[in-house]
């Protein structure tokens, strides 16, 4: 083992600590030069089956008999993911990514980039720069009929040149695709889940803001607005504003935007809104254009004291002595008119309270429950919903934070890879394409009981499955372990794309 130093202590002065450079102590190796019980059971097995060429002698017995080999070529740590790839292919999005970017390749086309992007993206890889480690393995370049990827500066390349208008192309290449994996047979009627999210940076990425960053405070940030088809979890948009931006900026162009990226036979007739989108503007928008709304409002002290002040008996118990609800009619000083306002009353366990803690009159310094107010605001009458329903469709509204964590964590969503900010604006949106991919790919091609399963899960056991890649005269073969842990559902994907392109109907 090489000799590894010791640094215990920081550099604290010339006489003291780390700073006395002819004084260094190192490490001693844990391991020891010899595995004893190991040499125990060879001795054991030499004696029992007097092996020949085999060797009793002690210094010359060692655990290290594996030899290591690099000489397979078809060997891929992501046996499952020419699955995704035929599925791509099948639905035509290759097809609709050359014209993102204005490139001439000579090697590689636009859609070669982008369609290793997405896959790198699937496979987990977390950043940008990572690609170059999946360049030449066998299973993704056989798929994409490639000798091997190209470089991620390929991309980044692209991203850092790109303007306005490549965020437009992107933005109709998520909408041709959503009108193929939404048709049906009839207009329905569906309802919009918008939020926002933080996206901290560490350069200096243009147009990043110190503004609200709940994690990292204090840092440049941008402010990702989404939206997402309220049941079947599509990313419909997205869009990139500085740190400072609010989420009720521009709301009116952003909505309008999710309209016309939708398909047809879609008719949006509800919006679930964060308290971020909370104003007397948006829901004036939202009623003169007749779209009914539920959303959450600014926990505020005027509001606090209102809902303290409210009878015992004008509360309705949902959980027993835990949830109670009512509603009031409610207007802000600069709003026009009052709407319908649903107030949650929660009495929860104070963890501060110890009952050993008393003043000087014996009363507990804390009480042993606090409580806590939600507010919601909506123009849905009590007649359509009453106030225990919209809490309950209101909170429905929860999955929207569970897609976006899954785009952060899953498809790093944050992971912002150049400086300018349609660069980045560009590479949000390829997020967003990926994650439906994905999204797609379980809704047409998964057994019921797996649609709901998370990327995590995906790619654990379906996707970055090891397999031996060998082609037979112009056919490829995929070899699994005989263990493979999921050979049912691949056995159902392969007849599911043998089908043709799929077709999904509400």
């Amino acid at each position: 083992m090489q000799e590894i130093e010791a640094d215990l202590l920081p550099v604290i002065s010339q006489n003291w600590g780390q700073g006395k450079k002819d004084e260094k102590s190192y490490y001693i190796s844990p391991l020891p030069k010899r595995c004893k019980k190991w040499i125990k059971y060879q001795t054991e097995l030499f004696k029992k089956h007097n092996p020949i060429n085999a060797c009793d002698i002690e210094g010359k017995i060692t655990p290290y008999n594996t030899r290591c080999y690099f000489n397979q070529t078809g060997v891929t740590g992501f046996g499952g993911m020419p699955l995704l790839i035929s599925f791509i292919e099948k639905m035509g999005i290759e097809d609709d990514l050359e014209d993102v970017f204005d490139h001439a390749g000579y090697i590689y086309s636009t859609t070669d980039i982008i369609l290793s992007a997405i896959t790198g993206i699937t496979a987990g890889v977390d950043r940008l720069y990572h690609l170059n480690v999946i360049r030449n393995d066998p299973a993704l370049t056989k798929a994409l009929g490639l000798d091997q990827l190209p470089e991620e500066t390929n991309l980044r390349r692209q991203l850092t040149k790109s303007s306005s208008r490549e965020v437009e192309k992107m933005h109709k290449v998520i909408s041709k695709n959503l009108c193929r994996a939404n048709q049906t047979d009839k207009v329905v009627e569906i309802g919009l889940d918008i939020d926002s999210t933080v996206a901290t940076v560490y350069g200096k990425q243009e147009g990043a803001e110190v503004g609200y960053n709940p994690t990292k405070r204090g840092r440049p940030s941008y402010s990702i607005k989404a939206s997402f088809i309220a049941n079947n979890g599509d990313c419909v948009s997205l869009r990139l504003d500085g740190g400072k931006s609010h989420s009720k900026t521009r709301f009116k162009e952003f909505f309008e935007n999710n309209l016309s990226l939708l398909p047809s036979n879609y008719k949006v007739v509800f919006l679930r809104l964060d308290k971020g989108f909370f104003g007397e503007d948006t829901f004036k928008y939202l009623e003169e254009k007749g779209k009914r709304y539920v959303a959450a409002a600014k926990n505020t002290k005027p509001l606090r004291k209102i809902a303290s002040s409210i009878p015992d008996d004008k509360w309705e118990e949902i959980e027993k002595n835990s949830l109670y609800l009512t509603e009031i009619e409610y207007a802000y000083g600069s709003w026009e008119k009052k709407r319908r306002m649903i107030i949650k009353k929660s009495i929860l366990p104070n963890p501060d309270y110890d009952e050993k803690e008393k003043d000087i009159f014996g009363n507990p310094v804390e009480p042993a429950f606090k409580v806590e107010y939600s507010f919601y605001v909506t123009n849905i009458s009590d007649k359509d919903l009453d106030k225990l329903s919209c809490y309950r469709f209101y909170n429905n509204r929860a999955t929207v934070e569970n897609r976006i964590k899954e785009q952060k964590l899953g498809f790093n969503l944050d992971k912002l890879p150049v400086h300018n900010k349609e660069g980045n604006e560009v590479y949000i949106l390829l997020a967003a394409l990926t994650y439906n991919i994905l999204n797609w790919f379980k809704r047409f091609l998964f057994p019921r009981e797996f649609k709901s399963k998370c990327i995590k899960w995906v790619r654990m056991y379906l996707l970055n499955l090891p397999a031996l890649i060998q082609r037979k005269k112009k056919q490829y073969f995929i070899k699994f372990s005989k263990f493979h842990p999921s050979k049912e559902l691949v056995e159902h994907i392969f007849r599911e794309l043998a089908r043709g392109k799929p077709y999904y109907t509400v």
